[in-house]
């Protein structure tokens, strides 16, 4: 949870990690969506920001893509679970959102969209992909980058995908943003899964971004806690 004070408004922003209604979690989210979060349900709430990330395709399509890793679904009712807390956005730059086409990334991008969660990090053009999202939340302006690396989905010439691990393209955004003023957040989906620290070039990475102007950033994908530094003054999650 990253805290940031000006005269004017303090803000309070939590960013969550994976989310998917897979597996046993599929019909408690679907059916009873509140009580998937038990006690966190109030310290999600008490967030004047929420974010997320939405680790696979809301879609009711049939054909999944082929591919060596998993492959994760929800069904569009699935919202629900999102909604009740409520998130206001998904994150979508991870290695599963396309796990079901570009037209399950269509239909995920519209379901988020009619449940009132604004998403980043994925697109139907690069330019979309790579789009920042900014907020204004209590006064104060919030700048998110959102870059997943894995299975490489990363939009290219124009076409659909998501924003790719180009940690030199997401540090100019940040640097640019931070000089229109706000707070900068990256959320990145990358590194090594079930391993309990975070390899070199996931440091590297994290740290050039706070350099370049991200006030933090905050990592997942690994489903392992991966440590916490202050690096320039500034706070790297590696892994939620």
């Amino acid at each position: 949870m990253a805290r940031r004070s000006s005269p004017a408004s303090r803000v309070t922003v939590l960013v969550a990690s994976d989310w998917a209604p897979i597996r046993a979690f599929e019909p408690i989210i679907r059916d009873a969506p509140e009580s998937i979060y038990g006690d966190l349900l109030p310290v999600l709430r008490r967030a004047d920001l929420r974010i997320v990330n939405c680790e696979c395709a809301l879609t009711s399509a049939d054909a999944a893509v082929w591919k060596s890793g998993a492959v994760f679904k929800g069904e569009p009712a699935h919202v629900a679970g999102l909604a009740a807390v409520p998130f206001d956005v998904a994150c979508l730059a991870n290695n599963h959102v396309l796990d079901y086409g570009v037209a399950g990334l269509r239909e995920t991008m519209r379901v988020l969209a009619r449940a009132g969660v604004q998403t980043v990090g994925a697109g139907l053009n690069d330019a979309q992909a790579l789009a920042p999202l900014s907020l204004r939340v209590n006064g104060q302006i919030i700048h998110v980058i959102n870059i997943s690396e894995g299975e490489d989905l990363t939009a290219t010439d124009g076409g659909p995908g998501v924003f790719g691990w180009d940690v030199g393209l997401a540090a100019a955004q940040a640097r640019a943003l931070k000089k229109l003023g706000g707070i900068v957040i990256v959320v990145a989906h990358g590194g090594l899964e079930y391993v309990p620290f975070p390899p070199p070039y996931v440091v590297a990475g994290f740290r050039a971004l706070v350099e370049a102007g991200a006030d933090c950033v905050i990592g997942h994908h690994p489903h392992v806690p991966q440590g916490i530094e202050w690096w320039q003054g500034r706070p790297i999650v590696y892994s939620l």
